[in-house]
């Protein structure tokens, strides 16, 4: 188990307390949340598939519109990645590649055939490449080359397999996070669509 990349001391406060998520869905867990980016909204989910909390209620409100609710929840984790977290160039080409590697089949072959001709060669230029990115944006690309819209779902179990439950994000003047883990969410109050 690889814990370099969870959130320090310092930075495991933030994760802790409360969190809203906006929804149209009335649900008891998050556990058949399909982690699709949604397209409706101008952003797409920037960040990558996944469960979009936000420490706005005022936020999480406008993503329950018109009839939706306002889920109040915590979080039970502290593996979490950040934008400024590097980990190790071994545990990063690890992360990488496991990730490509547990891509369903199908998906694994169109995106290796991007890169070259040859399985082994396609896997080993891309890696080298998406060593070069931000650790957050190169699994998120590799998410968009070799997984896709429907398989969502798929890749966030990878992510939990790779021991990262989700993506802590500063945006917007309010805490984000990106939870990819939905086995990790907490939901303490629930508000139905509140027009403020």
């Amino acid at each position: 188990m690889k814990f370099s990349h969870f959130l320090k001391e310092d930075r495991q406060k933030p994760i802790m307390g409360v969190w809203y998520h906006g929804d149209q869905n009335k649900r008891q867990n998050f556990r058949d949340q399909k982690m699709q980016r949604d397209l409706s909204t101008q952003e797409g989910n920037d960040e990558g598939p996944g469960i979009y909390l936000t420490r706005s209620k005022k936020e999480a409100n406008r993503y329950a519109y018109p009839n939706g609710f306002v889920y109040t929840v915590t979080v039970h984790s502290r593996k979490f990645i950040w934008d400024k977290y590097t980990p190790s160039p071994t545990e990063k080409y690890e992360t990488l590649e496991n990730l490509i590697d547990w891509a369903p089949e199908d998906r694994q072959e169109i995106g290796l055939s991007n890169w070259a001709e040859d399985p082994q060669e396609a896997k080993e230029t891309a890696l080298e490449q998406y060593m070069r990115w931000p650790y957050h944006n190169a699994c998120v690309a590799i998410y968009e080359d070799f997984y896709g819209e429907s398989e969502a779902n798929e890749w966030a179990n990878s992510m939990v397999a790779n021991d990262i439950d989700g993506y802590w994000k500063w945006l917007d003047e309010h805490e984000h996070l990106v939870v990819y883990n939905p086995k990790i969410i907490q939901i303490e109050e629930e508000d139905p669509y509140d027009e403020v």
